[in-house]
């Protein structure tokens, strides 16, 4: 490789590859450590406390540090062919972004979504699961006295993944998937190496540690947490090894210079900036939200600014009143139960128009085609785009049905892309990007809230103050 890496960045390998290197034997020491424990000893000690899991690198870096051009360097340090290493990240956006940096370098690698990679459509009920919980429970106890610490290791290993898919059986909002410890693309794996890592919370997490596969988790610090209550996953402690320094080619991007100056708290300065690649304007100057010859996405932090965009947009453009029109981009707002690349955040443009919405409706049928390129013919749940032109929970169709309806396996949740919030963009970027600052809403998270919307910038952001 001809790059000239920073002395941090290298920094950052040798202490990657060190660790890696040392792996086998810091995992042999623990295991030994805790061989001469059994039972309930051994599940308080070592599976309550994650010790059974595969461990993870964890590298941070803040956008312009090269967190890309090192991950060749990184993946080189161990010796692995690509074949041998699962890349993947949270959104199809973030998969497709990093596949096209893997292809840059001359790797012959393909990322993958998380959820495609290691979960499969629930194929059993609640009932079902807790036969085999309490099968696995009975192993669990029956392996108890043999004092084989690897086979107490693996029967505790399928206890706890039994008790994780019973708890999200019994979640009517949790999406209708679950672990598939057989996983086609995890299983014989030598590394996992984690994309936009700061996205992923603990529960998701801990399935792709369960696999016992080494993980090396990449991600941005000061980027927003993830939504989900169990909290941040990888980045939850200090990192093994972080990227502080500005690239010398992004020191001069004024998109990149923006992020540093929202990170150490201070104002962006209205006006031009590097040869109009950066617009920081007053709403009253905002000549690109509603212009309809660009092709930019727009962000937002609340979802009345989100509607009232869109009702615009769309009013403009001769839609108003209309069901989705082939073109337009709509974006999955909900985790797909039938389609694993369909997961919450994925982009998509109609195939066909849909006509008008009869009121009263509780579903329409839609044909679209995901940015992976296949095409889907969904049954979509009406009171979500309906929201744009009613409000929040006032559906047209009774709301006891539409409650129904969002149980309902073959039912999904689409919704106008014109505008998307923060939280639904993170991990993906466009060419380009306009941002409405409504950041105070996120108080504590104020500045990491405008942190992660204008580095969704590739080359062109507007933000709106």
């Amino acid at each position: 490789m001809s790059i000239t890496l920073s002395p941090q960045q290298d920094k950052a390998i040798l202490t990657w590859r060190d660790w890696y290197k040392e792996l086998p034997a810091a995992q042999e020491s623990l295991r030994h450590m805790y061989d001469a424990q059994t039972g309930e000893q051994y599940a308080e000690t070592v599976v309550d406390r994650g010790l059974d899991k595969a461990p993870f690198f964890l590298l941070n870096g803040f956008a312009g540090t090269g967190k890309s051009t090192v991950l060749p360097f990184l993946v080189e340090a161990t010796g692995l062919a690509p074949n041998q290493i699962v890349f993947c990240s949270p959104t199809g956006k973030a998969a497709k972004v990093m596949t096209k940096k893997l292809h840059a370098e001359k790797m012959t690698a393909t990322a993958t979504t998380i959820h495609k990679a290691i979960y499969q459509p629930k194929a059993m009920k609640a009932y079902q699961i807790e036969q085999e919980l309490f099968r696995a429970q009975a192993e669990f106890k029956d392996i108890q006295s043999s004092g084989n610490s690897a086979l107490i290791r693996e029967a505790a290993r399928r206890v706890k993944q039994w008790e994780r898919d019973l708890e999200r059986a019994y979640d009517e909002n949790s999406p209708r998937f679950q672990l598939n410890p057989d996983s086609p693309s995890v299983r014989g794996a030598h590394l996992i190496v984690v994309d936009e890592c700061s996205m992923v919370d603990a529960n998701m997490a801990d399935d792709l540690r369960g696999f016992g596969v080494p993980i090396l988790a990449i991600g941005d610090p000061g980027q927003l947490p993830p939504v989900d209550p169990s909290g941040p996953g990888f980045c939850n402690r200090v990192a093994d090894a972080a990227l502080t320094e500005i690239h010398r080619q992004a020191a001069d991007n004024p998109i990149i210079w923006a992020s540093m100056r929202i990170r150490e708290g201070d104002d962006v300065p209205y006006g031009s900036h590097g040869d109009g690649l950066l617009r920081v304007i007053e709403p009253h100057q905002d000549d690109k939200t509603f212009d309809l010859d660009l092709d930019a996405q727009i962000i937002v932090g609340t979802h009345e600014k989100r509607w009232q965009i869109t009702r615009k947009l769309r009013k403009l453009s001769g839609m108003h009143g209309l069901g989705p029109c082939a073109g337009e981009m709509m974006i999955v707002t909900k985790n797909s139960q039938q389609h694993p690349a369909l997961v919450n955040g994925t982009m998509a443009f109609v195939k066909d128009d849909v006509g008008y919405l009869n009121e009263g409706s509780i579903t329409f049928n839609m044909a679209i085609t995901a940015e992976d390129g296949r095409d889907y013919e969904l049954k979509c749940l009406q009171a979500v785009p309906e929201e744009h032109y009613r409000g929040k929970n006032n559906p047209s169709a009774p709301k006891r049905d539409v409650f129904r309806a969002r149980q309902t396996p073959n039912v999904h949740e689409v919704d106008y892309a014109y505008a998307i919030t923060c939280h639904k963009a993170q991990g993906s970027q466009w060419d380009e990007v306009v941002v409405h600052d409504q950041s105070n809403v996120f108080r504590a998270d104020a500045s990491r809230w405008l942190y992660t919307a204008v580095t969704r910038a590739a080359e062109r952001l507007t933000l709106v103050i």
